[in-house]
């Protein structure tokens, strides 16, 4: 009991779980009250005998006739439904559109005879001429048979008793023989006969169904005619039948369906005269009503109303704008018993327009059920549900497209293939583009000439076969072209191209003018025209660009193989992409362009066993062994089973390059030998090769067992990647990372050849960045092992313990870049003063590890960074500090001491804190480096340096320099460090005279130096700032050694001298000296004139007597006249009139005649004039006070000027010269 109650409640479940719904037509519409009451109304309706159910395909008109049928069972017993299909056949017609099979009227009047007709049973209508088979019971013929039998056997036993009795005793004796009694025997004879008869009830039954008359034949006159004519319709020749049919049933209301669908509006005609002539006919009792379920489009407006008399509009169930919800209403009915569909709502919202009829709907979900369970639960593949009812829904839309597919052709196949055709187009062109960009940098990259006008130039010259210098090209007498015109930049190249063979014109090498003709010109010309198309095309775009642009047109070529066509249609669009035959199914571009319907559709409509393989991978096994290529990308399904079907020498081929194959020998342990020739093969450095590889490596998931592989059987792969001048620096960086983290460092450095791989990791600053998803340790014993050594290298985002490998080990060089990076690592706050103090801003981090390596490589360090132009605030200390480790280190380097030196703005406080604690064996060093402080001024100005630079190395002329440069400061600073031996040896030095005499003050000395060794102008400095004190004996010492000094000696010690002034004897170059010396006191003078003049008297001195305004005595004046001119003479007389009595006048006028000869006749009495002037006033006052005239007065008097031609006025001092007895 317990069994039979968990049948019945699986039973149950499995009914509550059931989604599928059946396609005919419901009998409980909803919402459809109301044509219920119309069709109601009309068919009670007794004028109504044509009613019209009008709406769309799939409005639900038969629903409407179920529903009403199953409502009035009166009605449904009267009624009989007609219903004529269509079909569409397996052809187009020119438009592409299916065809439907056509049926002629007759075809269709017969069919719905036929409908008529065998509705009821034949035994309604015996009349009626159409027979139609029936079922044969063989028990009643046995039957009939055995009364028949009866009948006989009473009629012989009647009528011929003795035969009767004859046959019984036969049966008997028959028996007895087997010792059967009587009776029994006559049973067994009666079951006998019905056995017997039995056999001829089933015989009769079996050869009556198979007997029929094949053929009839009349004699050859005979005539057999029909009494009907022969272009009657079928309606017509059956009248008779039709009208008999409703007469004998009780049918009076028929219901025809789908006649639209035929396309024939005729046969509504002759159903409208049927209709007629059946309600016409008085046998018939009761109306004749015809129901049609049509289309709204059948008849024109008016021919609608005229025909029906009743219409009756049905609003469709389901149309293209709600149909999504009818889908989601039973996604949601699926979800209620449990039965869960990953179908979202926007999916059926999107796809669901296209489905406009519910019968298609319902059957849409009812296939989808199936193939699900089928094939996704079945098999046990994860497929989507949506990918599912996509392909379901255009199996019922299209579904001899759909059975095109699983035949492995049709629209969708070519869809696909489509993708394969454009997508090898476009990588081919792509590919084209690449060779084309590649051959350029290979040109470019081999021409050892690298310039427009270089080229030319070369051109020019072969074309002359290098005898000369070509300066004109002549294509013609009227078409020529100048050398100078060429080799500009803007010159059009392709004006020669249409030149043939020109006359080129040229200067030969001994300096004659030739011309020869060019046969070869236009094979010269397109060489270097191509390269230099090279040259300006590589120059436009850049080498870096063109390598950028190389590379996304091989991401290009690698990403587009593997794009779905629904991103292709995306990005390329639908005409470019797919065939004008496909591009005309919408549906399907639709359900490609949303992805609905992808690459792996044969998933959905196929059960695949587990030992076949698919027609896509029977044609690779062929392509294969024909040695013909397919795409990389070309889909294999069972991939084992396709490796299995290949020997091992067909992997040699290249027609073996696979992506989805070596995916799997990749990803499998077996096929070893396969898969070693494979990876021996696409290490043979071949460009087909290399491109297999490079773009299937963005799609595999075993990057790391390939790179392995390919590094143990390809020893040159580094250094065919790094010098392929097509791979972007990107992508090496891409290969150098798979290398580093899957193979080992000692596979890593035999693929180091020549270096390149440490070179191409040295070269380039992000290397650690790029390297930064690889672990520490690797990255570590990849450097260690290469002996890689730094030049620069970015540290953001890279691994501590990396970076503190590279600077704590030295890998790296010593340059101001790497120094950055350290700083920056340890402290980046101290970044700024790298740029101006760079050693002191290391020295104050204090990271050990770089003081340490700068201090093994001082030189360099000093050379390329504390010499660089920006770099001069270095802290004295550290200079200091470097200059000392220099000479420690390096006492040849003096050179690169004294650069330091120059290049920093410093100045130490104590010279000797400059290297200043080396012994006398550096003595020689140090010396250059103080002469370069000093001369430098890098040193504080004050006493006590000197006195240190004096201490070790004496008096020096760079010190002397130094002195003498800065001896303006010095006189100012104080000094408690010299003494008398310092100074005597800069007094006795060549130091600079002018430094010389600011400095004396400084120098406390008691001076006791020869005046021999000292030189002239120092001795001149000493006696002026009296550092010689003034004696007899001096005075003759100097005069010894310096005699021209001894006028400044008197000077500067002018009080001395004139004590002792009778000591020294006197000259008149010494006289004259000293009076005209204007340091000389006025006093002084006038004593050493009034003591020495008249004796020592010089013309200067006269002259100056003439200026000064000394007093003098009239011997001096005397002593004067005698060395000056008359004018001087003048001068003087007036000067000293004081002086001067009557007769020195005289004596005075006598040698002034040209101005006063009045004056010198003093024999008589009488006037002389004098301008009327100061100098005359004076005169003439002296004059009278010495009685040389007796007196003057000023009068004025008129005079003629000549110039004028007028008398002026003349005022004039008028003397009277005193006479002189004689």
């Amino acid at each position: 009991m317990e069994k039979i109650h968990e049948v019945i409640n699986n039973r149950i479940q499995e009914k509550k779980k059931n989604e599928f719904t059946d396609l005919a037509p419901i009998d409980d519409i909803e919402n459809g009250a109301e044509y219920l009451k119309a069709l109601h109304w009309a068919i009670k309706k007794k004028k109504v005998k044509n009613i019209a159910l009008a709406g769309p395909y799939g409005a639900g008109k038969s629903s409407i006739i179920d529903t009403y049928l199953k409502k009035h069972r009166i009605i449904r017993s009267k009624s009989l439904r007609v219903s004529m299909a269509t079909f569409v056949e397996n052809e187009t017609d020119e438009k592409g559109n299916p065809k439907k099979i056509s049926l002629k009227q007759d075809e269709i009047e017969l069919g719905i005879l036929k409908q008529l007709f065998y509705k009821v049973n034949y035994k309604k209508i015996p009349q009626s001429r159409y027979r139609k088979l029936h079922k044969i019971n063989w028990k009643r013929v046995w039957g009939y048979l055995v009364l028949i039998f009866l009948i006989l056997g009473v009629t012989e036993f009647i009528f011929f008793p003795d035969t009767f009795q004859m046959i019984i005793e036969k049966i008997e004796e028959a028996g007895g023989k087997f010792g059967l009694k009587a009776v029994v025997s006559d049973s067994i004879f009666l079951v006998f006969c019905a056995g017997i008869l039995a056999i001829i009830a089933r015989t009769y039954r079996l050869v009556l169904f198979r007997f029929k008359v094949n053929e009839v034949k009349l004699p050859t006159e005979t005539v057999v005619k029909n009494s009907e004519t022969v272009a009657e319709t079928v309606f017509n020749k059956n009248m008779d039948e039709i009208v008999y049919f409703f007469e004998e049933t009780k049918y009076r209301i028929v219901f025809f369906e789908d006649l639209d669908r035929l396309e024939d509006p005729s046969i509504f005609i002759h159903l409208r005269e049927l209709n007629t002539l059946l309600n016409n006919y008085d046998g018939i009792k009761g109306r004749i009503v015809f129901v049609y379920a049509i289309r709204d489009d059948i008849f024109t407006d008016t021919d609608r109303t005229k025909f029906f008399e009743f219409i009756i509009p049905v609003i469709p169930i389901i149309n293209s704008t709600n149909s999504g919800e009818i889908f989601l209403q039973k996604l949601e009915e699926s979800e209620k018993k449990g039965i869960v569909h990953e179908i979202s709502q926007e999916f059926i919202l999107d796809v669901s327009p296209y489905v406009e009829d519910m019968r298609i709907l319902q059957n849409i979900y009812n296939e989808f059920v199936v193939y699900k369970e089928t094939i996704r639960t079945d098999q046990d593949l994860k497929l989507s549900d949506e990918t599912m009812m996509a392909l379901i829904i255009f199996k019922n839309l299209y579904p001899r497209e759909f059975a095109e597919l699983q035949m492995e052709r049709g629209v969708v196949k070519q869809a696909f293939e489509d993708k394969q055709k454009y997508i090898s187009r476009q990588c081919m062109q792509w590919q084209n583009e690449v060779n084309e960009l590649t051959q350029e940098l290979k040109e470019y990259h081999a021409a050892c000439l690298r310039d427009v006008k270089e080229l030319k130039t070369a051109m020019l010259g072969e074309l002359v076969d290098w005898e000369g210098i070509t300066y004109r090209i002549q294509a013609n007498y009227m078409q020529h072209y100048a050398t100078n015109k060429i080799m500009e930049d803007v010159f059009d190249l392709s004006m020669l191209n249409s030149i043939d063979s020109p006359i080129v014109r040229y200067y030969s090498w001994d300096g004659y003018d030739k011309s020869k003709t060019v046969n070869n010109f236009r094979e010269i010309f397109e060489k270097y025209s191509k390269r230099i198309k090279n040259l300006q095309f590589v120059r436009e775009k850049g080498v870096s660009s063109i390598k950028s642009e190389i590379e996304d047109l091989k991401k290009n070529v690698h990403e587009l193989s593997g794009w779905s066509l629904k991103k292709l249609i995306e990005k390329f669009g639908v005409h470019n992409v797919l065939s004008e035959k496909v591009a005309e199914n919408k549906l399907l571009v639709f359900m490609l362009r949303r992805g609905y319907i992808d690459e792996k559709y044969a998933n959905y409509i196929n059960y695949f066993k587990g030992t076949s393989i698919t027609k896509e991978d029977m044609n690779y096994i062929l392509a294969v062994k024909n040695m013909e290529k397919l795409p990389y990308n070309y889909n294999l399904t069972k991939v084992g089973m396709v490796i299995q079907r290949l020997q091992p020498y067909e992997f040699e081929q290249k027609s073996i390059f696979n992506f989805i194959l070596l995916e799997y020998l990749l990803s499998e342990e077996n096929e070893n030998e396969k898969r070693m020739i494979l990876i021996d093969q696409l290490s043979d450095r071949t460009v087909e090769s290399w491109e297999f590889i490079d773009e299937f490596i963005e799609q595999t998931q075993y990057k790391e067992r390939l790179i392995q592989l390919l590094a143990m059987r390809w020893p040159d792969m580094w250094n065919d990647i790094v010098q392929d001048i097509s791979i972007t620096y990107e992508r090496k960086i891409f290969y150098l990372q798979l290398l580093i983290d899957n193979v080992d460092t000692e596979r890593l450095f035999e693929l180091n050849d020549n270096n390149k791989m440490s070179d191409f990791i040295e070269e380039n600053p992000d290397i650690l960045q790029q390297l930064s998803s690889i672990q520490d340790q690797k990255v570590i014993s990849l450097i260690e092992t290469l002996g890689i050594i730094f030049k620069n290298v970015s540290i953001e985002n890279v691994s501590e313990e990396v970076l503190r490998y590279v600077f704590e080990n030295q890998r790296y060089e010593l340059n101001d870049t790497m120094i950055r990076r350290i700083v920056e690592f340890e402290d980046g706050t101290m970044l700024s003063g790298l740029d101006t103090r760079n050693y002191t801003t290391i020295i104050s981090l204090g990271y050990e590890p770089l003081i340490k390596y700068i201090q093994e490589n001082l030189k360099q360090y000093v050379k390329e960074i504390i010499l660089a132009p920006n770099n001069t605030k270095e802290d004295v200390e550290q200079i200091m500090d470097l200059l000392e480790r220099m000479l420690e280190n390096a006492p040849e380097e003096t050179e690169i001491c004294l650069k330091l030196v120059n290049h920093e703005e410093f100045c130490v406080d104590d010279i000797s804190e400059c290297c200043g604690k080396f012994d006398s064996d550096f003595d020689k060093d140090v010396k250059i480096l103080w002469d370069e402080l000093l001369d430098k001024g890098k040193v504080s100005l004050k006493w006590e340096n000197i006195k240190c630079y004096w201490d070790r190395y004496k008096i020096t002329p760079e010190l002397l320099q130094y002195i003498e440069t800065n001896s303006d400061q010095l006189t100012f600073l104080e000094n408690q460090c010299l003494n008398e031996v310092f100074a005597e040896e800069l007094i006795t030095s060549t130091i600079d005279d002018s430094a010389f005499e600011k400095l004396l003050p400084q120098l406390e000395l008691e001076f006791d130096i020869p005046i021999e060794k000292v030189e002239r102008q120092k001795v001149g400095i000493l006696i002026k700032k009296k550092y010689i004190p003034f004696d007899v004996n001096k005075y003759g010492e100097i005069k010894d050694v310096y005699p021209e000094l001894c006028p400044d000696f008197i000077l500067y010690n002018q009080a001395e001298y004139m004590e002792v002034m009778e000591k020294i004897p006197m000259g008149k170059t010494l006289l004259e000296t000293l009076l005209l010396s204007p340091i000389l006191d006025f006093s002084n003078a006038e004593v050493l004139l009034d003591a020495f003049g008249e004796n020592y008297m010089t013309a200067k001195i006269a002259e100056n007597l003439v200026d000064s305004n000394m007093t003098i005595n009239k011997s001096i004046f005397t002593a004067a006249w005698e060395y000056v001119d008359e004018k001087g003479k003048k001068t003087l007389m007036f000067k000293y009139l004081s002086i001067l009595e009557a007769a020195d006048f005289e004596n005075c006028f006598s040698e002034l005649s040209q101005w006063y000869s009045g004056f010198c006749d003093r024999s008589k009495k009488h006037s002389v004039e004098l301008p009327n002037n100061e100098e005359s006033q004076r005169l003439a006052k002296r004059l009278q006070e010495v009685s040389y005239i007796t007196s003057y007065k000023l009068q004025e008097k008129e005079v003629y000027d000549s110039v004028t031609e007028t008398k002026k006025k003349k005022s004039t001092f008028v003397c009277w010269i005193k006479a002189i007895k004689g």
